[in-house]
């Protein structure tokens, strides 16, 4: 058929969302096209193609490589399946090289992928490792497992986030435990359990303070940016401005996960319902920022605002009209 975004000399394939490989999903097909090679081969190439450890520019150890031999052309379309079924959960390099029959390098390209594989970690750990086995993990009460992987949500580093959210997802006990005892290994060592305890009862209370009908507690804005960087050392709780739902400013002097100073995340409560405060805006790097905030926080205030200027960021000031001094002051 004709060529389009999912067809392509005669192949009609899918995209990977965000370079996530689910557990579902036991084989990738790799798909890419090499340029001109008529004009530096006079006879056949190779491809090679292998999957690598590693994650953002940081090559381990070569796990399986595979190659072909191909004719020369002005465009030679490459498609080739790989199975992933025994690829445990990590962060890896797919790579394509262009070789010569002597296999010297004449171009190569990869690309970062993410596995989550939650039965493979399991049957990995159950026959290598013995510690697991013997855990507070391998005990842990299995109703309660989704609850402890929920509360690792905001403090899992980025490259374990999808494979978090894949474990969750999972109906496996064992993947699920094995996560746990994973993360508080690495981080904690040989306090592991001491410091799994320690993060739960934290995560209790911060349930019990934002719970708000939707999810734990911890999964609610205010509860999310509590777990990931702790206690504000300053709080405002706004409750009685006529134009504007009630809202809270949090401060914090410093964020140690970016070295940021003066963090400011502003929260409110448009719908009125118990503890649904939603992050509006915040000044931290990497997390909501809306430069137009105080517009949507006294939008009731139609009439009084400078919206008819459409790029407004900003209200006019007015009586109990607070946020923005609280904001740029504290």
């Amino acid at each position: 058929g004709e060529n389009s975004l999912s067809s392509k000399h005669g192949f009609s394939y899918e995209t990977l969302p965000y370079n996530f490989v689910p557990k579902t999903l036991e084989d990738i097909v790799l798909f890419t096209e090499i340029y001109n090679t008529e004009e530096h081969f006079n006879e056949d190439f190779l491809i090679s193609y292998k999957v690598n450890i590693g994650y953002f520019g940081e090559f381990g150890e070569t796990l399986f490589n595979g190659f072909k031999r191909l004719s020369p052309g002005h465009v030679v379309p490459i498609v080739q399946k790989i199975n992933l079924s025994k690829l445990v959960s990590g962060n890896y390099h797919l790579v394509v090289e262009v070789l010569d029959r002597n296999k010297n390098l004449y171009a190569s390209r990869s690309i970062d992928f993410q596995r989550s594989n939650p039965n493979a970690d399991y049957s990995l750990a159950a026959n290598y490792n013995k510690e697991f086995s013997n855990s507070f993990a391998h005990k842990l009460d299995k109703d309660r497992l989704d609850y402890y992987l929920k509360a690792l949500v905001p403090v899992a580093p980025y490259h374990l986030t999808g494979i978090l959210n894949g474990v969750i997802s999972s109906e496996e006990i064992e993947p699920k435990r094995y996560f746990v005892f994973k993360y508080f290994s690495d981080e904690y060592g040989q306090n592991a359990e001491a410091a799994f305890n320690q993060y739960m009862k934290v995560a209790d209370a911060v349930h019990a303070q934002f719970v708000s009908g939707f999810g734990y507690g911890f999964e609610t804005d205010r509860g999310y940016i509590y777990l990931k960087y702790g206690r504000p050392n300053d709080l405002v709780t706004v409750e009685d401005e006529p134009s504007a739902p009630p809202y809270e400013i949090w401060v914090y002097n410093k964020i140690p996960q970016n070295n940021q100073t003066n963090v400011k995340f502003l929260f409110y409560n448009p719908s009125l319902s118990h503890n649904d405060f939603r992050l509006l805006h915040s000044t931290c790097r990497g997390e909501r920022q809306n430069p137009a905030w105080e517009v949507e926080l006294y939008k009731s205030a139609v009439t009084e605002d400078n919206r008819n200027n459409i790029n407004a960021t900003s209200v006019k000031e007015g009586f109990n009209r607070n946020a923005r001094r609280f904001f740029n002051d504290i």
